[in-house]
């Protein structure tokens, strides 16, 4: 799982968890932060989801601050990194996050056609 902080996962998915009555689950205590994983490889200061996509010659797609719209955003930055680093090191993806980023990509009918060709690299 991707994230561009670490607010998304230690409070907002924790709160929701809370407030739906569920356990906070497991899959989500190991992530990778993409903003500080592209900081560290382009040697910037940390910013936001639109500067990120800027510095790569990319626009950001949709709502400012819409969950599914900042999870693709954030998708595209991974996968650029990707494609540059074939790897990241806080937490390495593992397939089922690849089946989770072509899940969310076929759900939403965007950018379907970069990560397929970019998950069937990384079977």
């Amino acid at each position: 799982m991707c994230s561009s902080s670490p607010w998304d996962f230690a409070k907002f998915l924790r709160l929701q968890c809370r407030f739906s009555s569920i356990p906070y689950p497991r899959w989500a205590k190991k992530w990778i932060n993409i903003r500080k994983e592209f900081s560290s490889f382009y040697s910037v200061q940390r910013c936001g989801i639109e500067k990120m996509l800027q510095n790569l010659g990319l626009r950001f797609d949709g709502r400012h601050h819409s969950g599914l719209d900042d999870s693709i955003n954030i998708a595209r930055i991974t996968l650029e990194l990707m494609k540059v680093i074939r790897f990241l090191v806080l937490s390495r993806l593992l397939q089922t996050d690849l089946l989770i980023l072509g899940w969310l990509c076929s759900t939403t009918k965007r950018w379907c056609s970069c990560i397929g060709s970019e998950i069937s690299r990384f079977k």
